[in-house]
């Protein structure tokens, strides 16, 4: 029974995360998409690359590819082999509609994120963004940590979910949302980093939160640039008071085998 229940919710999982990736095509329709703008995604992306450094070469897991375009084809274009897994038929079809662009640097396929087919050490960096809250934390941990080589990478954002504005909002939109999936809490990141030799924690998205609820009446570019003034005060409330942390949005984590 246990395992039928399982695999149900992996199947709802999938089913979820194809329908909030087509409704991304269409700007009406996504929540996430209001919620979550392009140009936070790109603020993650250009963070991640930076925690990494030189990219040419090496092999990067995008651990859940959740139809990471942009991303991928960035560390690709800086000379990386980029493997994607992911469950979602819908993302990974986005993926292979741009592997032949890069000439064998980009392969996805459709995988279990809890049961990576991958041998010990395989690569180099791991990225993982919005899935960990997905998984059983140890299973996800110790997949991650698996598959990485000695000293390799691992580079995680991740919900968390301390903040009750937004955990109102989560229980407000339940069709949205899987059955499994559960932000993480400030000890949940604690015991996750704990594992791994060295480590960055860096908690973001607290006083952006009500910027976001009005952004579409903003240019972009002021948009772009209250959003990196928000950022600034958002880091020193934390560096000044650190219990303001769990309210954060989201975390970001720079892991190092």
């Amino acid at each position: 029974m246990m395992k039928e229940n399982v695999a149900r919710d992996k199947k709802f999982e999938a089913e979820l995360e194809d329908k909030h990736l087509l409704d991304e095509l269409d700007s009406t329709k996504s929540v996430a998409g209001y919620f979550y703008p392009q140009v936070l995604r790109k603020g993650e992306e250009d963070w991640s690359i930076a925690q990494i450094g030189d990219i040419h070469n090496k092999r990067i897991l995008i651990y859940g590819s959740g139809g990471y375009i942009s991303l991928i084809r960035r560390l690709a274009r800086g000379g990386a082999t980029i493997i994607a897994i992911d469950i979602s038929p819908v993302a990974v079809g986005m993926i292979k509609a741009i592997e032949a662009e890069f000439k064998g640097q980009i392969h996805v396929l459709r995988m279990d994120a809890e049961a990576l087919a991958f041998q010990t050490g395989s690569f180099d960096v791991v990225y993982a963004r919005s899935i960990i809250h997905h998984l059983d934390l140890n299973i996800g941990q110790r997949e991650i940590s698996q598959v990485l080589k000695e000293n390799g990478i691992a580079v995680c954002i991740e919900p968390l979910g301390q903040n009750p504005v937004i955990n109102l909002f989560r229980r407000t939109t339940p069709s949205i949302r899987s059955p499994s999936e559960r932000p993480l809490t400030i000890a949940e990141v604690e015991e996750f980093v704990s594992t791994f030799t060295k480590y960055t924690v860096r908690y973001c998205y607290l006083t952006v939160l009500p910027l976001l609820m009005i952004r579409r009446l903003m240019p972009n570019r002021l948009f772009e640039r209250c959003l990196y003034v928000c950022d600034q005060i958002d880091q020193k409330l934390f560096q000044w008071i650190p219990w303001l942390r769990k309210f954060a949005w989201a975390v970001m984590l720079f892991c190092v085998k």
